[in-house]
């Protein structure tokens, strides 16, 4: 009854609450976010749910975009004119890459107004209707790529996720973790998505689109049910009872950076911008084109044996997005 509603009682279990419980108050589920372990965690796992099938759906035809863009696959488009072979093997998932682009530059201020749990079930939900609409332009290249440019704008569930992380996390410590490990899992699903297309090869080059299409609308579905908007207030106030209960000097939010150095974040933007160009563009523009050329396509246009099965080209691709997995949870 005298209760402040921030003092633990002796039988709290550390293990099951991040901090107690206001005494004798249902709390609105934002705010139970906060009090209970089990819910905080399963949360975070519907975010971490989304975050995956996003960059699964994002680059599921990865592997087969060299097969798309050559007219003489079954299943490939009629035509890419006037874009050669490896400017139209960029160009489609460029459309998407520049869409992405487009929607990371404002998704988080619209998070920040209406809410992260909104932006991650718009995103995922808009994954499963443009793989849709993807998988029903496959006869025309602009078609698919002008349908690959929406579905781009949508694609932002890893900023957002990443913002929820900071709002949920109690430490910088926790906080690093957590983003951390959502882009290790956003590395995963592509690296995923690439396997998914690589064991339905024998089914069409776009059929790997219903699967992560699929996979967008259970993620979003899962999201509406588990996923909970955090209550900014009560966690900015658990980090500042967390600092002093670990005796930090000074608490999280006064530490912060109250104006941006542009000079630092101009560093960052264009070093960030071509590594994104480096990596990004070594593989569709060089080293695809010339593994497809040189080790299947002059074969099968001969009528001869490639050196290079069109599975084993597409493990190609796959294992190197795999490997940059380990390095991106670090």
């Amino acid at each position: 009854s005298g209760s402040s509603g921030l003092e633990p009682s002796d039988d709290d279990d550390e293990e099951e609450k991040l901090l107690p419980p206001q005494a004798g108050i249902d709390l609105p589920v934002s705010k139970k976010l906060f009090t209970d372990k089990q819910l905080y965690n399963i949360s975070l796992w519907a975010v971490r749910m989304a975050v995956l099938t996003d960059s699964t759906n994002t680059t599921i035809l990865r592997p087969n975009y060299p097969f798309m863009v050559s007219s003489g696959f079954p299943g490939a488009f009629p035509t890419t004119a006037p874009f050669a072979f490896g400017a139209a093997q960029y160009f489609v998932p460029l459309t998407a890459l520049i869409g992405t682009a487009i929607a990371a530059t404002f998704v988080g201020s619209l998070s920040d107004k209406f809410g992260r749990r909104p932006a991650i079930l718009i995103c995922v939900g808009f994954g499963f209707v443009g793989s849709l609409g993807k998988y029903f332009a496959r006869s025309s290249f602009y078609a698919f790529c002008a349908v690959n440019f929406v579905t781009g704008l949508f694609g932002a569930t890893l900023p957002v996720a990443t913002a929820y992380a900071s709002d949920v996390a109690l430490s910088r410590t926790e906080k690093d973790a957590l983003i951390g490990s959502l882009v290790a899992i956003s590395m995963l699903g592509g690296t995923g998505g690439g396997i998914i297309a690589i064991a339905m090869s024998t089914t069409g080059l776009f059929s790997p689109l219903l699967v992560s299409g699929s996979m967008c609308l259970v993620s979003a579905v899962c999201g509406y049910f588990f996923l909970v908007e955090p209550d900014k207030l009560v966690f900015a106030s658990g980090r500042q009872l967390k600092n002093a209960d670990e005796d930090a000097i000074v608490d999280e939010a006064d530490a912060s950076p109250k104006k941006i150095d542009w000079r630092v974040c101009s560093n960052i933007l264009v070093g960030s911008i071509l590594d994104n160009a480096g990596s990004t563009g070594f593989i569709p523009f060089c080293l695809s084109p010339l593994a497809f050329n040189t080790f299947l396509a002059q074969f099968l246009e001969r009528g001869e044996l490639p050196l290079m099965s069109s599975n084993s080209f597409r493990w190609l691709s796959t294992l190197l997005a795999l490997m940059i997995v380990p390095s991106a949870g670090e």
